[in-house]
């Protein structure tokens, strides 16, 4: 995962007080899973049949492929979740239904509550 935490997101609790998204937890013995979508996720063999390249392409997210490693990212610049973040949270908001409902434990985004 490569990501910024901006001012939203770190007030994590705010929105997501059961969650480790901030501090980078990526499951463990207690929970398998991903807390949350970073702006760029690198997906290897055991998460290689929840990511279907084509359709999020089709979607218009970026994503690259190598040596077994599907690598997707939100937007196309790491800069976007500091400059416009709001639009960054819709885009992840869009891309992660393109996910199976479960794979991400936070499901609500902070561009969401704002509505």
């Amino acid at each position: 995962m490569l990501h910024v935490f901006t001012e939203p997101e770190l007030h994590w609790q705010d929105y997501a007080a059961d969650m480790s998204f901030r501090v980078g937890t990526l499951g463990g013995a207690a929970e398998l899973g991903i807390p949350n979508m970073g702006w760029a996720m690198a997906y290897g063999k055991g998460y290689a049949a929840e990511v279907d390249a084509a359709r999020i392409r089709a979607a218009g997210f970026p994503v690259d492929e190598q040596g077994g490693v599907t690598v997707v990212r939100v937007t196309e610049k790491l800069s976007d979740v500091v400059d416009d973040f709001d639009r960054f949270s819709r885009r992840r908001a869009k891309l992660k239904a393109l996910f199976r409902p479960d794979m991400f434990w936070i499901r609500e985004e902070p561009s969401e509550r704002a509505r």
